[in-house]
């Protein structure tokens, strides 16, 4: 969580962000992550009144000294508190860690409603979209399974050379390694064909970064 405090600090001046966690309880600790690393944010809490306060505060906090105001608003991913709301002032959107739900239906709603609190009519700047997962945890099963793309991700600082079209349908992802050490979140077809495997510069025999943990057959074989 030190990582996500690190990231909000550096955002630019004018920039705002909303940053999405899976369970009430993680939201609790990365405010108080963010509290010891001195970054103001919002947070709803209480009935829905008072969380619609809250967001309200956030969305007009736009027009305020971006020194003074609070960089970020928590949000959990699971709740229906933002449901619907616009919330354009933010162009960051973080994904404090993947979203464990039993299908795939639920994980791609809850994700495409997530980011279009951000990225819709309105939306002057470009949206940043930021995921962290704790490497070698139930983290990297979560995304491999449920995080299915077109094209693949990596970090800011990657070397990691990707292709440059996208496939025809999204598919179940791999977590790879380059020989620089770059990490990225690429389709799981690309790791079959020589010329792009080529390309990412991975080592024919890819280091692991997921759990020891097997997902139950209601979880695996959920509906898609």
């Amino acid at each position: 969580m030190n990582a996500i405090a690190r990231l909000i600090r550096k955002l630019p001046l004018n920039d705002q962000g909303l940053v999405f966690a899976p369970i009430e309880e993680t939201i609790v600790m990365l405010g108080e992550v963010l509290g010891h690393h001195n970054i103001a944010y919002y947070t709803p809490s209480g009935n829905s009144r008072q969380a619609a306060k809250v967001i309200e505060e956030f969305k007009t906090s736009v027009h305020e000294d971006p020194e003074d105001r609070p960089k970020v608003l928590l949000l959990n991913l699971t709740s229906e508190t933002a449901a619907g709301v616009n919330l354009t002032n933010a162009n960051h959107i973080i994904f404090v860690s993947p979203l464990l739900v039993e299908s795939q239906y639920k994980y791609d709603s809850a994700m495409t409603q997530a980011i279009a609190r951000s990225r819709r009519y309105g939306q002057e700047k470009k949206v940043h979209i930021y995921h962290f997962a704790a490497l070698r945890t139930i983290d990297v099963d979560i995304l491999e399974h449920r995080h299915k793309r077109t094209t693949g991700i990596t970090t800011s600082k990657s070397t990691v050379r990707m292709p440059l079209t996208s496939l025809a349908a999204r598919e179940k992802t791999k977590l790879i390694k380059n020989k620089d050490g770059s990490l990225a979140l690429v389709p799981i077809s690309w790791l079959a064909d020589i010329k792009i495997r080529r390309g990412l510069c991975v080592e024919e025999e890819l280091e692991d970064f997921t759990s020891l943990i097997d997902f139950s057959e209601t979880f695996e074989d959920g509906a898609e």
